[in-house]
């Protein structure tokens, strides 16, 4: 729960979805960023497509929270 300064209003922390369209230079890059912030307060799932499964088994070992598909409709 996170609080306002002056407390009118309580916000529920909910898990975001995060979705990724791409894994070359950027698309890889902002991936690799985002699943190593340690943001304790921002719950998120990872996911990442694009269609060379080399650059996504590469995204994946680096780091294996990262959900990886070839297909955008996943």
């Amino acid at each position: 729960m996170y609080f306002c300064r002056d407390k009118s209003y309580i916000m529920e922390s909910k898990q975001i979805q995060i979705s990724i369209i791409g894994a070359g230079n950027m698309g890889g890059a902002i991936a690799q960023s985002i699943a190593s912030s340690q943001n304790q307060k921002l719950a998120f799932k990872l996911s990442v497509s694009d269609i060379n499964t080399a650059i996504l088994s590469a995204l994946k070992t680096s780091n294996p929270s990262i959900s990886t598909s070839t297909s955008n409709l996943e």
